[in-house]
Formats: C-alpha cells, sequence, structure tokens
C-alpha cells in the first residue's frame, strides 16, 4: 500500500523510536502559541490529514490505506439547564482504514 510519510504530511516533521516532531508551522489554521490547547493542536492535524488522504488521492492510487472524508456541517441546538439556547456547528469527518481483509484485531501498524 501507497505510504504517505510524516515529512510528506507535516512538513519539516521528524521521528526517531520515542518520539515524533511536528512544527506547528505545518499545521493549517493553528496559530501558533507556547502552550496551545489540545482540541486546537488535533483540530490541526486532522485538518492537514483531511487534504492528503482525499477520496480522490486513493481512486488515483487504490492501493492507499486511509481516506477521510468530509461530511456536510450541521448545526446543533443546545438547551442548558435554564433553558438558555444555543447552536453550534458540527463539522465531521470519517476516517476509513482500508487493508486485506483477515481475522485480524485492528493495528495500527497496518497502516
Amino acid at each position: 500500500m501507497a505510504e504517505t510519510t510524516l515529512a510528506e504530511l507535516f512538513p519539516g516533521a521528524s521521528q526517531d523510536s520515542t518520539m515524533i516532531m511536528i512544527p506547528k508551522s505545518a499545521l493549517p489554521t493553528l496559530t501558533a502559541l507556547a502552550e496551545n490547547r489540545a482540541e486546537a493542536l488535533l483540530a490541526a492535524i486532522v485538518i492537514r490529514a483531511n487534504e492528503v488522504f482525499t477520496p480522490a488521492a486513493r481512486e488515483s492510487d487504490p492501493t492507499r490505506s486511509v481516506v477521510i472524508e468530509r461530511d456536510t456541517p450541521r448545526i446543533d441546538r443546545v438547551f442548558s439547564s435554564t433553558g438558555t439556547e444555543s447552536n453550534f456547528l458540527v463539522r465531521t469527518l470519517s476516517v476509513n482504514f482500508y487493508e486485506p481483509y483477515t481475522e485480524t484485531p485492528w493495528d495500527a501498524d497496518n497502516y
């Protein structure tokens, strides 16, 4: 299966046997701060992965093992215990992992 390297996904990134180092400059839409929130870091990682692991990329190379598909955003209405209403935009991405069919447990090393 096609393998995207860490540096291809995140320019300037590197890794060794114990650490993954990703420069914040490789994370789109993230404002680099001394202490970014975990949610912001995760969102930036997923946004970048969504740019690379597209359905079109798999269509052109069916050996790719990961595809991220963007679903239609929706608005959720939430009511607090005091009756206050708030609207939230919900953005959903589906991550699909492709591997030859076997009866083995899910293993990250297969991708």
